[in-house]
């Protein structure tokens, strides 16, 4: 009898956030950051806002990460009254969310337990354009991308400037969103690959499909950041 893998996701237990401030758009933002004793890369969660990351998927995806010799730092990319508009209707700034991320970039790369981590990064929702549009602007010090859902088409001609292997993952059953990952997918011309979940609309959302999608993501970017540093090492 062959014995089944553990669930990493159940069995993980994810390690402690750090509350912290790093300059942002206007002024400072809060984050949250964890690095394991061995860490070997970094992976910044572009999330929607500030939305308590002790918990549900920023917790698993930390947890996975860890295991993999990889920190995390959770930046929100919108304010408290920029996510009540765009629930009302407005269209989200990408660009000034890219800022965002981009600062955030910056100010890891300027801090000495993580400024010589390979980076990546993880954009999910709004989030996933605005991930594509900085990796874009910032170019080789990203070396890894994965967006899950949101509108990863709307970074349009940025697409076609980033370098980090990105991950496209859409849930078969919100086809618009599918046909909309298609799209970027031929925009880009580096090294990309987009993966369907079958039977789902919202993969990291759903528990029928978190698992398995959060370890598809961890392993992405234990592949292309964890690889990048044992060659660079």
């Amino acid at each position: 009898m062959t014995a089944q893998r553990p669930n990493p996701i159940r069995r993980q237990q994810a390690p402690q956030l750090e509350v912290l401030t790093i300059p942002s758009d206007p002024g400072v933002a809060q984050a949250w950051l964890t690095v394991p004793a061995d860490a070997r890369g970094l992976v910044l969660l572009a999330i929607d806002g500030a939305e308590n990351p002790e918990r549900g998927v920023e917790k698993a995806i930390v947890g996975l990460l860890a295991a993999r010799s990889l920190g995390a730092l959770i930046t929100p990319l919108l304010s408290g009254p920029e996510q009540h508009a765009i629930a009302h209707g407005a269209v989200p700034d990408l660009r000034r969310m890219a800022l965002r991320l981009i600062e955030a970039s910056e100010w890891a790369m300027r801090q000495k337990r993580l400024g010589g981590l390979p980076m990546g990064y993880l954009g999910v929702g709004v989030g996933a354009a605005a991930a594509l549009i900085a990796a874009g602007d910032i170019g080789k010090p990203i070396k890894a991308v994965v967006v899950e859902r949101g509108r990863p088409d709307l970074a349009e001609h940025e697409l076609a400037k980033v370098e980090a292997a990105t991950l496209l993952i859409g849930g078969e059953l919100d086809w618009p969103q599918v046909e909309e990952a298609r799209d970027a997918f031929h925009m880009m011309r580096g090294q990309r690959s987009l993966h369907i979940v079958p039977g789902a609309r919202d993969p990291f959302g759903q528990a029928a499909t978190r698992d398995a999608t959060l370890t598809l993501a961890a392993d992405w970017f234990a592949r292309y950041l964890v690889g990048t540093a044992t060659a660079a090492g």
